[in-house]
């Protein structure tokens, strides 16, 4: 094993050392998101950094830098209502609820798209055989458009995979279902203890509306919760590192099943 696999920490002679042993290269991305008033917002990336950096640790490869970066796209008035606000009219972009401090960095789709495209191309003309873009990030259209891109390179690679990977759905229904609720502050609580503050909370007696502190279960998502319209999945009780620790490894465990698979096909050992 290297004495470390992240690339930007690596020399010309252990990144071709490396690149024999093991050609693949995982680059984490996610945007910089509210993710409630508890957790840092890289919380998404971080997350993908983390899955990341664990798998070419554990299997092979190297890592490149993680690119905070994501997208986002409007709500529409039937979601809206799902999410409890009773003026659907308002105009909301992922999780930049009207109440939150801070803004989102949301990037547009074409931006994204061109800097994974960009990623890609430098990363290739190094030699290696996968590039595995690690996403932790949910949203609908940022899936749509990893979807049309995945297309487009396996259409015009020949010899070499780029793999946009989602493990967060993958591994477990309910991470990717919910946003900034326990499940998700558990993963940061786990990887990056540091940066939750269940104390920005409010206190147990105080409702968690999901309109005031931009936190939604997937059931609000899928209209089946309703009202009161509160957070279902509490990090006030719910939040554990046990439960981000478990929620890790299956996210590992579902991206090294997704490597394996396209390593097999290259002839990868």
């Amino acid at each position: 094993m290297p004495r470390t696999v992240r690339y930007e920490r690596l020399r010309p002679d252990e990144l071709r050392a490396e690149l024999a042993r093991c050609p693949v290269c995982y680059i984490p991305f996610g945007p910089i998101e509210w993710h409630g008033p508890q957790s840092a917002m890289g919380l998404d990336a971080l997350n993908a950094e983390t899955i990341a950096l664990r798998s070419a640790e554990l299997y092979g490869g190297v890592v490149l830098p993680t690119l905070f970066v994501g997208t986002e796209s409007e709500r529409d008035e039937a979601t809206l209502a799902k999410l409890g606000f009773e003026d659907p009219s308002i105009h909301v972009v992922g999780m930049d609820f009207p109440k939150n401090s801070v803004k989102s960095l949301y990037y547009r789709e074409e931006t994204l798209r061109l800097l994974l495209r960009d990623t890609a191309r430098l990363l290739l003309q190094n030699g290696y055989k996968l590039l595995v873009f690690v996403n932790a990030h949910g949203a609908s259209n940022q899936l749509r458009a990893l979807s049309e891109l995945q297309l487009e390179f396996d259409h015009t690679l020949r010899g070499a995979k780029v793999l946009l990977a989602t493990p967060i759905a993958s591994a477990d229904p309910s991470l990717g279902g919910g946003h900034a609720t326990a499940g998700e502050t558990s993963l940061l609580l786990h990887q990056h203890p540091d940066l939750v503050d269940l104390g920005q909370l409010p206190p147990m007696e105080e409702p968690l509306y999901v309109r005031d502190y931009g936190m939604a279960d997937g059931e609000y998502f899928m209209g089946t919760a309703g009202a009161p319209f509160t957070v279902l999945d509490d990090p006030r009780t719910k939040t554990s590192a046990a439960r981000g620790q478990a929620d890790t490894d299956a996210e590992i465990q579902c991206l090294r099943a997704l490597v394996d698979a396209e390593k097999k096909k290259l002839g990868i050992a």
